[in-house]
């Protein structure tokens, strides 16, 4: 913790910091063309989502289904709740082909346990086990 003086100092040091970036920011949205908004906060007109792939790509359905039949709590009976899918783009002999890998959700019927199948090692986890992704040493 900082008294006195130097804690003055670096309050203004920071004061100055934030009117320094303020202006960069009015200097990047001239400068890119963007309309700066004040009913708009900054983040929400930047934020970026991922487009989906076309649907006139061809698409592989992989249905991942969880390892037990029954609820591994109490050994209740599961019911369908939902799923989650992931998309990965593929090159397979010059033409992109969309593998979408579904893994369901089911839920207990008895004491309301959540089952669902691990998710596989994909493109954001770094790890691929196609033979074209293997390091070339």
């Amino acid at each position: 913790m900082n008294f006195g003086s130097r804690s003055e100092k670096v309050s203004r040091r920071i004061a100055q910091m934030e009117a320094d970036l303020k202006a960069l920011q009015k200097e990047s949205d001239t400068l890119t063309g963007r309309v700066d908004d004040p009913a708009v906060q900054r983040p929400l007109r930047q934020t970026r989502t991922r487009k989906p792939f076309p649907e006139s790509l061809p698409r592989d359905e992989k249905r991942l289904l969880p390892a037990a039949s029954c609820c591994p709590e109490c050994g209740g009976s599961l019911s369908y709740l939902g799923e989650d899918a992931a998309e990965q783009l593929e090159l397979m002999r010059s033409a992109f082909r969309v593998i979408r890998t579904v893994r369901e959700k089911h839920a207990c019927t008895q004491c309301d346990a959540i089952v669902q199948a691990p998710r596989l090692h994909g493109p954001s986890s770094g790890v691929s086990q196609d033979r074209g992704c293997w390091p070339a040493c």
